[in-house]
């Protein structure tokens, strides 16, 4: 008979509190992309990091932080807004001060003004990511992928 560990795949070698950090982190990150949160996402990437999302590739945090940049210069010019929905985030340590984490994310998207007409998801993806602890305590991201498993209206060009 499985134990609970083995049957729900928690690695509980991770405290209650880097859990709700990692959390944090996972939401906050979301909510500064869709500018729901102010501050730039690119701020919870390590300056090694790596992101693949669909054909979205970026090497290293400026340039993470300079793709979330014209992101939101071509959200401002066209009026594209977006909502990422994550859910089912688990996190298992990897390591001592090392992390990986497993989400959903359903992407809805619109245009012009709010509120938005709503229809099917724009994107749904697959979401695992590697984390570093800082030396503050804090958790970076160091390597983020999506394997995008639907693409409705309205997807970004990189999920499709």
């Amino acid at each position: 008979m499985a134990t609970a560990h083995e049957s729900t795949g928690i690695d509980h070698a991770l405290s209650a509190d880097d859990r709700w950090k990692l959390h944090d982190l996972v939401s906050e990150h979301w909510a500064r992309i869709d500018r729901v949160a102010a501050g730039c996402a690119s701020n919870f990437y390590a300056s090694d990091a790596t992101m693949r999302i669909g054909a979205l590739a970026h090497d290293g945090q400026v340039a993470i932080a300079d793709y979330f940049a014209d992101r939101r210069v071509q959200e401002d010019e066209t009026g594209r807004r977006t909502r990422h929905a994550i859910s089912g985030l688990v996190a298992s340590a990897t390591g001592a001060d090392l992390c990986a984490l497993r989400f959903l994310a359903v992407v809805h998207a619109g245009s012009g003004e709010t509120p938005f007409v709503s229809g099917p998801p724009a994107t749904i993806a697959d979401f695992t990511a590697s984390c570093r602890r800082q030396a503050d305590g804090s958790w970076a991201i160091i390597d983020i992928q999506a394997d995008v498993t639907f693409v409705g209206p309205g997807a970004a060009a990189h999920a499709r």
